[in-house]
């Protein structure tokens, strides 16, 4: 099974771009010790952000994505869910955070 985990854009002062949410990197840790496929994209660093999620999708065959946000974000994991479905609509899709 092949997961991607997704930063939504940080929309904090340009000196915390870059910050790793820890919960995010425990899951992926643990998935990668028992086996699984595991992909990253912080969408700070692109600048089609849409373009950028499906090529993801569609390069690493997808099934389950992961966004780690805070509810002020929650706009961007409704977008990234939305784009996901569009690639895949039986992908599956697990938000978490604050």
């Amino acid at each position: 099974m092949n997961f991607l985990f997704v930063l939504p854009d940080e929309f904090y002062p340009s000196y915390m771009w870059g910050f790793m949410r820890s919960g995010i990197a425990y899951v992926a840790a643990s998935l990668k010790k028992h086996g699984y496929n595991v992909h990253g994209l912080n969408l700070s660093y692109v600048d089609d952000t849409h373009e950028a999620i499906k090529s993801s999708l569609k390069a690493n065959e997808i099934d389950c994505v992961c966004i780690g946000a805070l509810s002020a974000e929650y706009n961007y994991v409704e977008y990234i869910c939305k784009i996901a479905k569009e690639v895949n609509p039986k992908i599956i899709t697990i938000g978490g955070g604050g």
